[in-house]
């Protein structure tokens, strides 16, 4: 009971209202804030880190492997579209020749 009776005229923790400061407890939330921004930056991190590791391990384990008697799978899609472009340029280029060709022949013909 006596300790019940010393308890109720207080504020929480036991705290006299008279002996608080709020300048302190301004003090320690903000430090407290901080520390807590502070861990959840760190934990940030670290969690952004594993991500990296993780998908950098994907990528080592999907490096494909060719065949070597099947030239033309390419294993990885950058190349074929790369092969196909060359191609399409390549087919390009040989049309707009022939058409040259032809103009210049119609040309001396006429």
């Amino acid at each position: 009971e006596n300790e019940r009776a010393a308890l109720k005229p207080s504020t929480r923790y036991g705290l006299r209202a008279s002996r608080l400061d709020a300048q302190e407890a301004s003090d320690r939330l903000y430090n407290d804030h901080r520390a807590a921004e502070m861990r959840l930056a760190l934990l940030q991190e670290r969690a952004e880190e594993e991500e990296r590791q993780k998908v950098e391990e994907s990528r080592t384990r999907r490096v494909p492997q060719r065949v070597a008697s099947d030239t033309s799978i390419y294993g990885n899609p950058g190349e074929r579209m790369y092969q196909e472009h060359r191609q399409r340029e390549m087919q390009r280029l040989t049309q707009a020749k022939r058409e040259m060709e032809k103009e210049a022949a119609e040309k001396n013909a006429g």
